[in-house]
């Protein structure tokens, strides 16, 4: 697989998992009649959020499961057998899996704003009595 190909692939996985994301949250919403205590019990199909393009595999979980899983932008729900293999997996059961990726890339995208802002983080190499190659402090 060539560089774009996997960035193309890559930013298709997001672009699916962002969209799955909203239309989950729209099932929980609907599942949920508004006052009701009891909902949290309530199970719902939701849409597994892995990064596989044409993966649209129910994942059945309670409305507590699946907001105790979506409370970190980081973890993703899916079913058990399609938690990426780069991916951490946080919960595994028999009808659901929780998993922890960077599949906003908000560490990456934070790590170069702060570069582009401040230039590269010169710190850690002053720390430990190395001097910067390009200006020598």
């Amino acid at each position: 697989m060539t560089a774009t190909s996997e960035t193309d692939s890559m930013a298709a996985g997001t672009g699916k998992r962002e969209f799955v994301r909203a239309l989950n949250a729209q099932i929980r919403l609907l599942a949920q009649p508004s006052g009701d205590s009891s909902a949290d019990k309530t199970q719902a199909d939701f849409v597994c959020e892995c990064p596989q393009e044409t993966c649209f595999a129910v994942v059945p979980m309670t409305l507590a499961e699946w907001g105790a899983a979506t409370s970190e932008a980081d973890y993703y729900v899916a079913h058990p057998e399609h938690v990426d293999a780069n991916d951490e997996a946080v919960v595994a059961g028999d009808r659901y899996a929780v998993a922890r990726s960077d599949w906003r890339g908000e560490r990456a995208i934070s790590k170069r704003k702060q570069e582009l802002s401040t230039g590269p983080d010169r710190t850690s190499q002053m720390e430990r009595g190395e001097t910067c190659r390009c200006c020598s402090l």
